[in-house]
């Protein structure tokens, strides 16, 4: 039993309970109005027997509506299954009262089952579709709990997220060696040094954006990909050599804000800084079969395997996609041929989405050598 279904069985019998001791105190009071005398242990053993075999019927309608609750899509598969339960229920309620009678005394003189049977259907329709319902308020109280606490779960996501992607900017030796690049350029390239400035303050005020929202179309990120390689490209000149194809129907998918910043800085520190060596970053997205596919592939460092567990960002990334997508997303990694790792992400496109974050203007699905923004 688990432990969300035990207060469910406690309210279901304790609402019971408490039902047949009201209903044999009106009973009582209607016995003595009338003038009849019935101790009250034979009322209440009576309306215990009536009202406390609704508790193992009204868990069953709960299991049937959590199983197969009425919602768009197969609303009227629903409604069948759910109105085969509810005369099962009036049959069951039935049974009950022609089994227990010579118990209990329903009837001085105990009709066939199946006029038992119509009795029931009159008298326990409406108790039978009200649990339903009462069930359908209970189920979409539980789905919303849990969306509540999977947004909770992703904003922590994305607030960790934007953490990670501050801290790669402002680690220590990556400041230092982009101040120390501007101070250089200042006086032999001073629009350079400008620029670089400018991307610097564009990474930052795109990690502490307090408004951003859950996701934003590829675009964006590709715009804050190539700020941040801009710089590094200063430091690491030659030793730095990027891949671009990206399709052009790729850039209006809405993909999670920030999803890409700790793939790439993982492929630069980790790996490409590493090197004296040049070293291939590139950085692929395509759409196909309704899923955006986007891969990051870098050169590894020799003879470092990649870490098992894919590292914080990877672990942070794969929680994000689980939350925002369920099982219709996908993340892999791992070395490939050649001496090369490789990250890709697939996510599945929502037409809904993508709308929202399509361009006023389209164009042909092509490659581009760089990233067409």
């Amino acid at each position: 039993m688990s432990r969300r279904t035990v207060p469910i069985w406690l309210l279901v019998l304790l609402w019971w309970i408490a039902y047949a001791v009201l209903f044999a105190g009106q009973v009582l009071s209607m016995n003595e109005a009338a003038g009849r005398t019935e101790p009250w242990s034979i009322v209440l053993r009576d309306s215990l027997s009536i009202w406390l075999s609704w508790v193992p019927l009204t868990l069953g309608l709960l299991w049937v509506v959590r199983r197969y609750p009425l919602e768009r899509g197969r609303f009227g598969r629903a409604l069948a299954i759910q109105s085969a339960a509810v005369l099962a229920v009036i049959l069951l309620r039935a049974a009950h009262m022609y089994y227990t009678n010579p118990i209990h005394h329903w009837y001085d003189q105990l009709p066939g089952f199946w006029e038992v049977a119509v009795t029931s259907l009159r008298n326990n329709v409406m108790m039978a579709w009200m649990i339903v319902a009462a069930a359908h308020a209970l189920v979409l109280s539980e789905r919303m709990r849990e969306r509540e606490r999977k947004l909770l779960q992703v904003e922590a996501n994305l607030a960790r997220s934007r953490l990670e992607a501050l801290t790669a900017k402002l680690n220590p030796h990556f400041l230092f060696n982009t101040l120390n690049s501007i101070a250089e350029l200042v006086q032999s390239d001073p629009d350079m040094a400008e620029d670089i400035l400018v991307g610097l303050s564009e990474l930052l005020h795109d990690s502490l954006d307090a408004d951003q929202s859950q996701e934003r179309p590829l675009r964006e990120e590709i715009e804050l990909i190539r700020t941040y390689l801009q710089i590094e490209s200063i430091r690491l000149g030659e030793r730095l050599r990027l891949e671009w194809s990206i399709e052009e129907r790729a850039l209006s998918v809405a993909v999670p804000t920030l999803i890409l910043l700790p793939l790439v800085e993982n492929a630069i520190v980790h790996a490409i800084a590493k090197r004296r060596q040049p070293s291939r970053l590139s950085l692929r997205a395509s759409v196909s079969d309704g899923r955006l596919l986007i891969e990051v592939e870098n050169t590894l460092l020799a003879g470092v395997a990649p870490a098992p567990g894919g590292g914080l960002g990877l672990s942070s990334t794969r929680e994000r996609l689980r939350c925002l997508y369920g099982d219709a997303a996908q993340l892999e990694y791992g070395a490939i041929d050649g001496g090369e790792h490789r990250v890709r992400i697939v996510l599945p496109i929502l037409a809904a989405r993508a709308a929202q974050f399509a361009p006023m203007t389209t164009s042909a699905p092509a490659a581009a050598t760089e990233p067409p923004l």
